[in-house]
């Protein structure tokens, strides 16, 4: 599928009921910006100013869970630490 726009078209005007992406833009930050980065998002979860890390499965969940059952829990985990890394870049640096 292709897209031609016109020069000045703008997408989200042409596309009804489609949401553009939202990104953080960490492409021109310094090494010292990114490094504090981790400090940052601890400091905001200990804060409870971020979702909290989804807690560990059951001991047993490796030999009772079927693979379907534990490609379902980790969906959720997967998805819990993509948002609080994003929440925290967005606090730290802007979204875009």
């Amino acid at each position: 599928m292709a897209l031609d726009l016109c020069p000045g078209d703008h997408t989200p005007s042409r596309l009804t009921g489609v949401k553009p992406i939202r990104v953080v833009n960490t492409r021109n930050l310094a090494k010292a910006d990114i490094a504090s980065f981790g400090v940052h998002t601890s400091k905001l979860l200990s804060e409870g100013k971020l979702p909290q890390l989804t807690p560990a499965p059951p001991p047993n969940a490796v030999t009772a869970w079927s693979p379907q059952e534990i490609g379902d829990w980790l969906d959720g985990p997967i998805r819990n630490l993509y948002d609080i890394l994003y929440n925290s870049a967005k606090r730290k640096w802007g979204e875009t």
